[in-house]
């Protein structure tokens, strides 16, 4: 190594010491923000998009969930591997009960069934 490289490193360590600090405060800087962040998100207790469940029923051959979430009712229709899902808006119906007396109209109930089999015809053709 040459004197002249000798020389150069001061400069070099204080170059390094010069970016060590710039890092630091910068990671301070986002480490505030990110706090600052979490605080309001406490305070305005934002709401977190949660689904939960709100009945679930077993009418004829049909498992009948009953979500909320986002805003939006789901009805989701089972049989066996085969489902159908229906969003209904908040904004559309009173309430939960008004979704739940979508169920006693047995020609929805009805058309439910038959879109089961025109599903589960549909599948069948596919594997033969």
């Amino acid at each position: 190594m040459t004197n002249e490289q000798l020389l150069n490193y001061p400069k070099i360590f204080t170059n390094i010491e010069k970016y060590f600090f710039k890092i630091q405060k910068i990671s301070l800087n986002l480490a505030f923000i990110l706090s600052t962040f979490v605080k309001i998100i406490k305070k305005h207790k934002i709401p977190q998009k949660i689904m939960r469940v709100i009945s679930e029923n077993i009418k004829e051959n049909l498992k009948i969930t009953l979500f909320s979430w986002n805003e939006k009712y789901i009805l989701k229709f089972e049989q066996g591997l085969l489902e159908q899902t229906y969003k209904i808006s908040q904004l559309d119906v009173y309430g939960e009960q008004e979704v739940l007396e979508i169920l006693k109209n047995e020609d929805f109930i009805k058309k439910i069934n038959d879109n089961f089999e025109k599903m589960r015809a549909d599948w069948q053709i596919l594997f033969q």
